[in-house]
């Protein structure tokens, strides 16, 4: 290498998913023993770029991008081994919501990204820190001498790195608007390179004057806007037309990748763009070759690399400083990252970075390296802290009768605890709520959080006439229930948690004598005024609350309940004309669980099993029974309607469910799931006329329960049409029902697990 005459620059330009055509020509080009000494890059050409400045192999690079993580961390997806669920809100069905930041003069904020920097901030922390160590944050001191583009959208022009924090330089060079909120450096903020200098052919030139140029681009000529295509839009409006002028000692390599979507990060995408870079860049040996004579052999390559990448694994970060909090908020934060404090292990700890960044409490955080001697730094998390009100607007919209609008307001702070107070409203004709509670996450080890809340719900429920959209206009039942609880809850891994609770609760539900429909005059009224004590365990890994594709689920939970049952029969009772105290006690016992296998990408095979086991004895009526025991409820009519057969005080259900799914680009996706059910009630309800209704061992018959939908995710929601099947005792009930929905379909908390 030491007798070669001839210097050799590459320019790799941005194009998003496409840029994996990058590194096919890389391929080809180290393939056929064509050196390179310099390399630059603009948004994705700069990760790449990057990338092979610090030292990694191609192989190396092909197993980051072909990986799972790199696309969950490029569309934002959080996976859940590093989310703790026991930080995770109570889900609730809010489609926007707007910030407004006490900190800031009561400023109003709203997100200015599609797509959560989080993951992807630490992976390229992860990937850049020790090559930015080595080189003392001196780009031309790298493996390869580099440089990336970035749009200092402060002074409107394009930006050459070429020291500084390589993670965050790099990061801003991809930084698309829109997709990405901006990246701040000393004091300016940084997006896409593109926007400005998409092809940097001259600075290449003015930096390193190499003798002879290869220039790789993927973006072609600007596409013109389509009406109703956001990302050709996007590209016209945001991104200035490149020059592809290499000069008399380039050579132009242009894979034809433009039939490609700049955000189809799927791996069948990424590869045939990786083919046809490496095509492209075969098919330009032969005209490389009139230019260089110089070679270089994958030996010298390694031999270059290996001392290079010698020096950059010996570099280990030593300690970690949080910066730019109040002196509380840095001890919550400190003794929350205890169990750091003896080894550092930079994969680890991604498992608190990304819990930081996502609290409720942070604003951003910006990670560091302050470099200590040749082998060692110190790893600097710069934390903004936020006294916000998040007000959360949504709902559920369906062609039945569940409709309802949901409103909510959350206030965080942080000191030396992190607290949360939030309300909400539910109102619909099937279902309205009110809700006001708070929560105190406390700084020790065993990382405790208390909850106390007031829930005030209203369940009203129709009956449904035929097949499609047809309800009784007068309420089949009406269900009231108020309670207060305190919880404690203790986190067990990152997605287990240990919730024990105390609550006390009041029920009102109002039925008629029969199921003719009278005025409401006629209805009988059953009273409960209970107490809870119990205790929930909690496994959630689910990829989604309501239509998940993959994970596991599984919720153990124990309830010792006691209190008075107080009937109030209607005027026109013949059985019972005098009111009725009568006191209850029970334990329960549930256990849900949910598993998707994923088999191949585009399907998943799910189980669901679930159990109930009651001591409950029946209530006075058989209609206050019935509201008063478990439910099965795997579909969106048996959480609207009110089946009968599907309440029971001891039951074993379990199902499966085919998910066929396709998913698109920022958190669009579709799918269609096909799923079967089989419940057997272990003792059923039996009405008894002027009686008190009576167990009856039942095992004696299955249930089945077919449902079919087409779910369509949206950044706002799942629009879902659904068809179901449900056995019925009564044929003169309706099995079908068919529903149109919008949102999320939940419910604040009861007192009484069911």
């Amino acid at each position: 290498m030491g007798q070669r005459t001839q210097k050799i620059g590459v320019v790799l330009s941005g194009g998003g998913a496409r840029g994996l055509a990058h590194l096919g020509v890389l391929r080809a080009l180290e393939e056929n023993n064509i050196p390179i000494d310099y390399i630059c890059g603009t948004s994705i050409g700069a990760i790449i770029g990057g990338l092979y400045a610090s030292g990694y192999t191609l192989d190396q690079m092909e197993e980051i991008f072909f990986s799972p993580a790199f696309r969950s961390a490029v569309l934002g997806k959080m996976e859940n081994d590093y989310m703790y669920i026991y930080k995770q809100d109570n889900p609730t069905p809010d489609m926007f919501h707007l910030l407004l930041d006490t900190k800031e003069k009561l400023r109003w904020s709203i997100p200015m990204s599609v797509v959560s920097p989080t993951i992807l901030d630490y992976e390229f922390l992860r990937f850049f820190y020790a090559a930015s160590v080595v080189s003392d944050n001196d780009f031309d001191s790298l493996m390869v001498p580099f440089f990336c583009v970035s749009s200092d959208i402060t002074n409107h022009k394009a930006h050459i790195f070429r020291s500084g924090a390589l993670d965050r330089c790099i990061r801003s060079s991809m930084t698309f608007p829109i997709v990405f909120s901006p990246v701040r450096i000393d004091s300016l903020m940084f997006y896409d390179g593109g926007m400005y200098n998409n092809f940097p052919v001259k600075e290449m030139r003015n930096a390193f004057n190499p003798d002879v140029l290869i220039g790789v681009t993927i973006t072609g000529k600007r596409p013109e806007p389509k009406e109703g295509d956001f990302m050709s839009i996007m590209y016209n409006v945001w991104m200035t037309e490149p020059d592809f002028n290499v000069g008399e000692n380039g050579v132009l390599i242009a894979p034809d990748v433009t039939d490609m979507l700049m955000l189809n990060f799927t791996e069948e995408a990424m590869y045939s763009a990786y083919m046809k870079g490496y095509n492209a860049g075969l098919k330009k040996v032969e005209e490389i070759r009139k230019l260089v004579k110089d070679s270089v052999s994958e030996a010298d390559i390694e031999s270059k690399r290996s001392m290079f990448v010698a020096k950059r694994d010996k570099v280990k970060i030593e300690s970690v400083k949080i910066n730019g909090i109040s002196k509380g908020q840095k001890n919550y934060m400190t003794k929350m990252m205890s169990q750091y404090a003896d080894t550092f292990d930079i994969d680890k700890f991604e498992t608190y970075y990304i819990t930081l960044s996502e609290s409720r409490n942070v604003r951003s955080v910006n990670a560091n390296i302050t470099r200590i001697d040749s082998s060692s730094c110190m790893l600097n998390l710069d934390v903004q802290t936020k006294r916000a009100i998040k007000a959360k607007v949504g709902g559920f919209m369906s062609s039945n009768p569940s409709n309802y609008f949901f409103a909510g307001l959350d206030y965080n702070a942080l000191s030396d605890v992190a607290l949360l107070l939030r309300t909400n409203a539910y109102i619909g004709r099937f279902y309205s709520s009110f809700m006001f509670g708070g929560r105190i996450d406390l700084p020790i080890k065993s990382k405790l959080y208390l909850e106390a809340d007031l829930n005030i719900n209203r369940w009203n429920y129709y009956r449904l006439k035929d097949f499609f959209f047809q309800y009784s206009p007068t309420n089949y039942l009406e269900q009231e229930e108020d309670n207060v609880q305190m919880r404690i809850g203790l986190p067990l891994a990152v997605k287990s948690k240990l919730v024990a609770n105390i609550g006390y609760g009041r029920t009102i539900d109002a039925y008629y004598d029969d199921e003719s429909y009278r005025s409401a005059s006629t209805k009988n009224h059953t009273f409960f005024h209970n107490m809870d004590i119990g205790i929930t365990h909690t496994y959630y890994g689910l990829d989604d609350i309501q239509f998940p594709t993959s994970g596991t689920a599984n919720i153990f939970n124990f309830q010792y309940i006691y209190g008075n049952e107080h009937y109030f029969p209607s005027p026109t009772n013949t059985y019972r004309s005098s009111s009725t105290i009568v006191p209850h006690q029970w334990i329960q016992l549930s256990m849900k669980h949910k598993s998707y296998f994923r088999l191949t990408k585009s399907y998943s095979l799910g189980f669901k099993a679930d159990i109930f086991y009651s001591f409950q004895q029946p209530f006075l009526t058989y209609q206050s029974s019935l509201l008063q025991s478990g439910n099965f409820a795997p579909t969106f009519a048996t959480l609207c309607s009110f089946y009968p057969e599907y309440h029971a005080d001891q039951y074993m259900a379990v199902g499966g469910e085919n998910v066929f799914s396709l998913d698109y680009l920022l958190g669009v996706g579709m799918s269609f799931r096909l799923s079967g059910y089989a419940y057997l009630p272990i003792s059923r309800l039996k009405d008894v006329p002027s009686e008190r209704p009576l167990h009856q061992k039942a095992l004696d018959r299955i249930y089945f329960i077919a449902d079919a939908a087409l779910v369509i995710k949206t950044p706002f929601g799942p629009l879902s049409f659904a068809a179901s099947y449900h056995q019925r005792d009564n044929i003169s009930d309706p099995s079908f029902s068919f529903c149109v929905n919008f949102g999320y379909l939940l419910f604040n908390k009861t007192n009484i697990s069911r």
